[in-house]
């Protein structure tokens, strides 16, 4: 916060003039919970994800992935209330069971009630494994929220037992950052990053296994996550990084005219106090 305070003589009146700027911050964005996985293996070119009790808030951010068996791109992401969500490139490992995922990521502009439904569409109906998962986030900003992606992969031999997701730059302070991996042939357990928080993995009984883990970082920067697995392993991990929400910025400006009965004018900005008094 800054404050300064002005003296002004004008036609034998004193003014004492405040003015007081708040800087703006951004809120810490905050895990709100697992919205749901699905582990299917069969001849279709979906999943459907069942939005739990709770359901989604409004504005909330819902991010994801959907993985399958075959490297089958997403094609489209849709939902029960008509939420619009972009869909990642895809990342195909050719290596080992030949995998492929996709991210995905929206914002609930009009929530999600329990039982709703998370439709990932895949470009074809193979018999395959296909596991999706989404969580949610608030505290992420209203507008231009999205703040980048990579992916990496170990698609060679002998494979490795540390993720990757390759390096984003976060632009602004409080960035919450989402990694998912997938790993194929045989299932895993994961470990999760330094300073990442695990958020729980899914298991495929065709072989495959997806695991999620988040962070929040307290400046822009690079940033990279290596999960670990319990065995060597052909791998994919995606990292996206998402703005934070900024606080109100609130400051005022007060002129008061002579002592301290005299006449005064007050202006407010930033917050729900916005307005301009004179008495």
């Amino acid at each position: 916060m800054f404050l300064s305070v002005v003296l002004v003589v004008v036609a034998g009146f004193v003014y004492l003039i405040f003015n007081k700027n708040v800087q703006v911050a951004e809120a810490a964005p905050s895990f709100i919970k697992e919205v749901g996985s699905t582990d299917i293996g069969a001849s279709n070119a979906f999943c459907v994800i069942t939005v739990p009790v709770g359901g989604v808030a409004l504005g909330n951010l819902i991010v994801g992935v959907a993985t399958s068996g075959s490297g089958q791109d997403v094609v489209s992401v849709t939902d029960s209330r008509g939420n619009s969500y972009t869909v990642g490139p895809l990342a195909h490992n050719t290596a080992g069971t030949d995998w492929g995922s996709n991210y995905f990521y929206g914002k609930a502009t009009t929530a999600l009630l329990n039982g709703d439904s998370i439709t990932v569409t895949f470009a074809n109906s193979y018999y395959d494994a296909k596991i999706c998962r989404a969580l949610e986030y608030s505290g992420i900003a209203s507008s231009n929220f999205f703040d980048g992606a990579n992916f990496n992969m170990d698609d060679t031999f002998p494979q490795s037992s540390t993720g990757d997701t390759g390096t984003v730059t976060a632009t602004g302070n409080n960035d919450l950052l989402v990694v998912f991996c997938s790993a194929g042939t045989d299932p895993m357990t994961w470990t999760n990053t330094i300073n990442f928080t695990t958020r729980g993995s899914t298991i495929n009984g065709g072989g495959i296994s997806v695991y999620s883990e988040d962070r929040t970082v307290s400046s822009s920067g690079s940033y990279s996550a290596g999960p670990g697995l319990s065995a060597q392993q052909y791998w994919i991990c995606h990292i996206l990084a998402f703005k934070a929400a900024p606080f109100s910025n609130n400051s005022s400006i007060n002129i008061r005219a002579g002592g301290a009965g005299g006449p005064s004018l007050k202006i407010r900005t930033g917050g729900s106090g916005n307005g301009l008094n004179f008495r």
